[in-house]
Order: structure tokens, then sequence, then C-alpha cells
């Protein structure tokens, strides 16, 4: 494997608990975007209590964090935390099991009770002498797992933090599934056609984040953040998923958090390119689109339709907070939105 000159990534503990950024530069635009993105989540909860989009347990996670990342909603983020306990036996795997840790910290509730279960430990109980957390555990879950364990008060193991830095690509990015292999180029990819996993900027904002949080210095062989600068859309201004691809919310506000995570200034014009996929007020309540599209194939893109989990993804980056995000209960509830918001 090619080898870059060595990069550090350092961050105290202390200072990422504190949500790791200033609040002074967050823009009076970023905060009112966040409340309408507030406001449609609240309205697109089930009366269950979860919130729909990829995964009943990770995205009603999810959302509990963005809530309180955007300090609104306890009403919502109550029925969510009763769906997840009336569906604990489904918290199954690693991935799932930081998820709700994730959430619970951001609630200021304990990780080591969630009706009688003690999640940290499972997830401690799970590493291999490798550092994996689990037996085929993705990459992207295991950065999941750093980053729920440093929330819950649990530093990881050396090993385990060890194991996804050298996950890391050639190309400075980290892919979803699994380490680089003999034979992978720069991006991770075997040449394979089954081989559907590549470094991405969702993968690697998490691992960026989950080593920016943890205490002490873990080395790396390739700058992630000049992958992260190499990949932007140049034609929305924002960040898809893999290289080349064309901007979406949720790739968007992870590279958003990994820029604040690392101490690093928030590329120029990111956070517009993020706001810019929100619908207003009176067209779908302030949700954000996933993406761009062009059906018509004339060159115009317009917005897709407001999607759950990509206003999930772009509240916590709106208010430039990086996870772990260690809180408590927001106290107000969204108001109606105003149309001409």
């Amino acid at each position: 494997m090619l080898k870059a000159s060595k990069v550090f990534l350092a961050l105290s503990l202390a200072s990422t608990l504190l949500a790791g950024t200033s609040q002074a530069a967050v823009s009076d635009a970023d905060r009112r975007a966040a409340k309408r993105g507030a406001r449609y989540l609240v309205d697109q909860q089930k009366r269950s209590g979860k919130f729909a989009s990829f995964s009943d347990i990770g995205s009603t996670s999810d959302a509990i964090v963005a809530l309180v990342a955007a300090r609104r909603g306890p009403r919502a983020i109550n029925k969510a935390y009763g769906f997840l306990e009336r569906n604990e036996a489904d918290v199954n795997n690693v991935g799932l099991k930081a998820k709700v840790i994730l959430a619970l910290v951001a609630t200021g509730r304990s990780a080591r009770d969630f009706t009688g279960r003690d999640l940290v430990e499972e997830i401690l109980m799970t590493e291999l002498p490798s550092g994996r957390y689990g037996e085929g555990t993705a990459v992207f879950d295991q950065a999941l797992a750093v980053l729920a364990l440093v929330g819950a008060g649990e530093q990881p193991s050396q090993t385990a933090k060890q194991w996804l830095a050298d996950a890391q690509c050639d190309d400075g990015g980290w892919e979803y599934l699994s380490p680089p292999s003999e034979g992978d180029d720069a991006s991770c990819y075997s040449g394979d056609p089954s081989d559907f996993f590549t470094s991405d900027s969702n993968t690697t904002g998490y691992a960026i984040q989950a080593l920016e949080a943890v205490a002490g210095t873990v080395p790396l062989d390739a700058d992630p953040i000049a992958f992260l600068t190499d990949a932007r859309d140049e034609r929305k201004n924002g960040w898809g998923y893999v290289p080349g691809s064309l901007t979406d919310a949720n790739s968007t506000a992870l590279v958003i958090q990994a820029f604040v995570a690392s101490g690093e200034d928030i590329p120029a014009g990111a956070k517009k390119a993020l706001r810019a996929l929100q619908w207003k007020a009176c067209e779908v309540k302030g949700g954000f689109a996933y993406t761009w599209q062009d059906e018509d194939e004339d060159g115009d893109l317009e917005k897709t339709a407001a999607d759950v989990g990509a206003t999930i993804g772009a509240l916590p980056a709106l208010v430039e907070k990086p996870f772990p995000i260690v809180g408590s209960m927001p106290s107000k509830n969204p108001q109606p939105l105003d149309c001409q918001a």
C-alpha cells in the first residue's frame, strides 16, 4: 500500500464533550433552518413514536440526537424514547446499540441502564483481539461504536482506536464495509464488480469525528480532510456519498461536522449548500430534500421531496455540533412555522 506522510489527529476529550464549537459561529439563518427542520421532524413522527426512514431503531435514535442539537422537541423525544424502550429487543447489533447510546447521552440519560441493559458493556464485550467490535462489523459501525463509548464516558481501547485508523484507505477516506485489502486501489476498490464499497464521505465523516473524540493521539497515513476537500461537488458546492456525486443533505452535513470536530474552518459555502436543500415552511414545513434531480433532463436541477432522514442528518450540522452530543432534554417544543420564513 502507498504511504503518505503521517497525519495526526488529536483532540481533548473535554472540548469534544462541550460540543466542539463556539455557538457564535452559527448564523441566524442556520438557527432558523434548524428550527424549521425540527418542526418538520415533529410533524412526521409516527403515533408509535418512531421516525420512519432507513431503520426504525437507527432513525428514531438519530432523530432524538437531531432534536437535542436543535434544542427543540421534548414531547417528541420522550415519545421516541418510549418507542426504543418498547422495541429494545431490536437493538441487537453494534451499530444499533451505538446509535441508541448516542441518543441516550444526548438527552442526559444513562447508557448503562436501557430497560435494564448496559449497552456500553454489551459493545465492550464484543471487542476482538484486533480491536474490531465484533466479527464482520462494518467500518461505519466501528466509528459509531467509538463515538458512543466516548459519549458514555468510556474510552475505547487503543487497539479499537487503531483498528479504525488502520481501516483508512490510501486516498485518505474510509469505506463503509471493510478495511483495505491487498490488491485494493487507493479508494479501497478491489477491481471486482461485486465490490460495491469504496471510500465515501459518510464513513469518512464519522471516522474523523470518532478519532477526534477519543483521548490521546491516533496516527493516520493520509490526510482525511484533504480527501473530503477533493471530494466536493463543484456543481452544488456540497458533498455526495462518493467523490464526483451530486450534493446530498446527509453527506454534506457529516462533512461539516467532521470539519468542526477537526478544528478546521468549514469550507466557504458549505452551510449554504446544505440550507439550499431545505424546503420552505409553506411548501413542506421546512423538511430537507435528500438531493437534487433533473427529471426533465433539461439540465435544471430541482430538489427531491422532503425526507425525514435528510432532515435528521442536517440539524446537527446546521448548529455545528459534531458527535457525540452530550447534552440534556430541550425545554421548548417547535412552534408553528411562519410561511414567509
